[in-house]
Order: C-alpha cells, then structure tokens, then sequence
C-alpha cells in the first residue's frame, strides 16, 4: 500500500512534495543513500535540467558590451565542491542550504560573491596596491565616499546539487562531537559546470591624457590576469575556501571579447604555460600599440 501512495505521489511535479515522499520511504526501508541520490536525480532532472535553458540569458555576449570594454568568460569545472549559504532549503535534512535562484532554482553563485572573493584575493593574498583594488571593484560600504569601480559580475550557474557531510571530531577523545557531528552541507559537487563572466569597463578615464589612460589599463589587466586565476584555481571562493573547498580545475575554456572569434581551451589554467595568460599578454599589448598611435 505504501508503494501504491508513493507511485502515485511520483507524478506530482513539485519537488518539495517529491522530496518528503522519498525521504518517507527511503527512512521506513533504511537507506539513506538511496534517499539522497534520489533526491538529487529528481531535481537535477526536473529543476536543473528542465530550466537550464534560461540560464543563458545571464552570460553576456559582444552586443551586449559597451564600447572600449572587455569582456571574460571562461566555463569550467568544480575541483573540489562549492558551499554558500541560503535562507531556503530543499533537503529537508541539512540545515547549510546551497545558494539557489529565486525564480529558477538553480544552484548559482552572486555577482557580489565573486566581488568579495576577487577584492579578498587581490587585497589579502596578492597585495595590490588599494589604489588598483579600488578602482577596479571600488570603494566598499564602510567608507565615507563611495566610489564605482570598473569591473562588473555577472551570476554563475551551476548545472548539479548534492549534499556532502562533515564530521566534527572531540581532539581528546577522537569521537564525533555530541549534537553537532554529522553536519549536513548543500552543496554544488565536483565536475559541477559553470560560467564565469566580467566585464571590464574603465569608464572613469574619458577625458583623461592618454598617457595615464595607457597606464591605468595596463596596470588593470596586469592585475586581473593574475588574479582571476588565483581565485578560481588556488585560493578558492565561497564557504570554507581554507578547508578546500570552491576551487575549479585547471583545464577550462575561455574567451575574451572582443578579439576572440571563438573559445579557447587552457589545459594550464593558473600556469605559467597559461593560454589565458598568453591572450591577456596579447591584449595588453594590442592597448599599449593603440594608445600609443592615438598620441602620435
């Protein structure tokens, strides 16, 4: 009889409804596992997969930028797996939900996110100078005169869900701790995929003498070859960063607009042998030449 309600609950197509019938089941016979993965399948397939589509009208193209902008994206994947924080959750388990769309609800990362995470990383780990980190990602809040900063973030998708598990253990007796051991934890998992994308835009210089201008950007894409990098490949982004966890891998595909006709593999991303590193050069390059001929 049991079976008979659940089949017929099958059907349904809210996944909240499909979720406290399968942790129903899957408790009465004991196998959490067999919970979990068919939670997992069933939103991926029915949420993730089903409105994937629409994510696509986050990434910008080349009509979508204004003129003397830059353009990067690159689409990757998980390393290690990525934590964020959410005030809904799915899994009526875990109490550390994944950050998700509003409407979609599709696992993805905020545009402020990959701000923190970029200003943390060029400011605490590369130490540039504040003056380049403020005029790239501008003033922050808790300052009197606030300020702009040239790059905007676009949100990253993530095309899969799963939870991972952590187990707090007492130092002197080696046990897991007593009301807190297991955490449960939302999270995107490795081989996850994604697309990051920002947008370079040194509206701040019009008007200024070229050569300052030449000077400027040099210095800002100097910074943002490096730093991007380290982001996403050694230093992580999102939750628990020092534990692991929010880093991609090295072998991504990228393309940087305009200039690039179409995508690039890097199998070196972070490297020193880096196609990404090797475009970046290019296009400092191409903007040194050409303020160079505009003052001639």
């Amino acid at each position: 009889m049991r079976y008979d309600f659940y089949a017929e609950k099958y059907e349904h197509p809210n996944i909240h409804e499909w979720s406290q019938y399968t942790i129903l089941k899957c408790t009465r016979i004991g196998d959490r596992k067999q919970y979990i993965k068919s939670i997992r399948n069933y939103y991926k397939r029915n949420q993730i997969d089903r409105y994937w589509s629409y994510t696509k009208w986050f990434i910008p193209n080349e009509s979508d930028i204004p003129n003397n902008s830059i353009l990067i994206k690159i689409e990757f994947k998980l390393k290690k797996p990525f934590i964020s924080s959410d005030d809904e959750q799915f899994w009526p388990n875990p109490g550390n939900p994944l950050c998700k769309d509003k409407i979609l609800r599709i696992p993805y990362i905020r545009p402020s996110s990959w701000k923190g995470s970029l200003r943390s990383i060029m400011r605490d780990r590369l130490k540039k100078p504040v003056v380049v980190v403020e005029r790239l990602l501008g003033s922050e809040r808790a300052k009197e005169e606030l300020k702009r900063g040239r790059l905007t973030f676009y949100p990253t998708f993530l095309d899969n869900i799963d939870i991972d598990v952590i187990a707090p253990h007492d130092r002197a007796t080696k046990a897991g701790k007593r009301r807190i051991s297991p955490i449960f934890l939302e999270i995107a998992p490795e081989n996850a995929k994604g697309t990051f994308s920002l947008l370079y835009f040194p509206f701040d210089l019009l008007g200024r003498a070229e050569e300052e201008v030449k000077e400027e950007i040099e210095q800002d894409l100097e910074v943002l070859k490096e730093s991007i990098p380290a982001m996403l490949t050694k230093y992580g982004f999102g939750a628990k960063t020092t534990a692991g966890y929010g880093v991609v891998k090295k072998d991504i595909e990228f393309q940087i607009l305009p200039g690039m006709n179409e995508k690039a593999k890097d199998e070196h991303f972070g490297e020193e042998e880096s196609v990404f590193a090797r475009e970046m050069d290019e296009l400092i390059e191409k903007y040194g030449e050409k303020h160079e001929q505009r003052k001639n």
